[in-house]
C-alpha cells in the first residue's frame, strides 16, 4: 500500500508505474465492493444544525457530539438489542450506517463521522438512490493524494479496495485465492478470507441484530444500499439538505406525523 501511495499522482488520480498510468476506476470500485458509483447527490451540508429533537428522531437517542461530528465507536451500543418496532429498527439501521461511514467509507481523523450524513437517511427505502459509492471513491482518492504528498501518515477511506485491486489487476504479491468463479461479484468475496483476517477487531455486520437487518433488507434499504440501478448514475435530479429534512422534527416544532419510517 505504501509503495502504491508513493506512486499516486493527485492531479490525475492515477498510479504512475513503470509501464504507464493505471487507476481504480468507478467500475472497478463498484465491482470490488458492490456499492454503485453514481446516483442522486447526497444531501450533505456540514453546517446543518441537527438539534437533540432531530437526533432522537433519527437515532432514538442523542449521541455525544461536537461541531456536527461524533465518535463512531459509540454507535455500537445502539444495536445491542432487538428492536421493539419498525421505527426503532430504522433508528438502529441509521446508527449502524453511521458507524460504517465513519469506520470505512467516509472516515474523519480521531475516529469520528459527520452527523450530516443523516440527511440522506431520512427515508431508508430511498437511501439506495444516492451516490454513496461515488463519495466513497472520492474520499479514497483524497486520502491517497494526501499520503502521496506527505500530508497524512495514514491512508483512509475504503483502502482495502486498493489492496484487492492490486492483487487481482496488477498481480502484486497476491495471497492464495481458492475462488473458482471468475464472475463472482462483488469481487471482494473472492478474497473473503484475506478481508476477514485484516479486519480483526473492527467488527462486522454480523453484530447487527437479525430482526433489524431483515426488516431493512426486505425493503431494499440496508442490504442493497447503493446497489440499485447498476453502476451508472440516475438521470433523476437530487434534492437539497433542507428539503430532505422537511419531515424531521426540530426543537420548538410540532412532531411530524408523516415521517418516512
Amino acid at each position: 500500500m505504501t509503495a502504491l501511495a508513493e506512486r499516486w499522482w493527485d492531479t490525475t488520480n492515477t498510479f504512475h508505474l513503470c509501464f504507464g498510468e493505471v487507476t481504480v476506476t468507478p467500475l472497478d470500485f463498484a465491482a470490488f465492493i458492490g456499492l454503485r458509483v453514481g446516483g442522486e447527490p447526497i444531501p450533505f451540508d456540514p453546517s446543518t444544525d441537527l438539534d437533540d429533537t432531530a437526533l432522537r428522531w433519527f437515532l432514538g437517542r442523542v449521541p455525544r457530539h461536537s461541531g456536527g461530528v461524533a465518535e463512531y465507536g459509540q454507535f455500537t451500543a445502539y444495536w445491542d438489542h432487538e428492536p421493539a418496532d419498525d421505527a426503532e429498527a430504522a433508528q438502529m439501521a441509521r446508527a449502524y450506517l453511521l458507524y460504517l461511514f465513519g469506520a470505512s467509507l467516509f472516515p474523519l481523523r480521531r475516529s469520528r463521522v459527520h452527523l450530516s450524513y443523516l440527511a440522506g437517511l431520512v427515508d431508508l427505502r430511498q437511501a439506495g438512490r444516492l451516490d454513496w459509492g461515488g463519495v466513497a471513491l472520492c474520499t479514497l482518492y483524497c486520502f491517497l493524494g494526501a499520503a502521496s504528498r506527505g500530508v497524512g501518515d495514514t491512508i483512509g477511506g475504503y483502502w482495502r479496495v486498493i489492496e484487492l485491486w492490486a492483487y487481482e489487476v496488477l498481480g502484486m504479491f497476491p495471497p492464495e485465492n481458492t475462488c473458482t468463479n471468475p464472475d463472482l461479484l462483488p469481487r471482494s468475496l473472492a478474497w473473503g478470507q484475506r478481508i476477514s483476517e485484516s479486519e480483526g477487531a473492527e467488527g462486522s455486520s454480523d453484530d447487527f441484530p437479525a430482526l433489524a437487518g431483515q426488516h431493512h433488507r426486505s425493503h431494499g434499504s440496508l442490504g442493497s444500499l447503493g446497489q440499485s440501478g447498476g453502476c451508472f448514475p440516475s438521470e433523476e435530479p437530487g434534492g437539497d439538505t433542507e428539503s430532505d429534512l422537511a419531515g424531521v422534527p426540530r426543537a420548538g416544532a410540532a412532531p411530524s406525523t408523516s415521517a418516512a419510517d
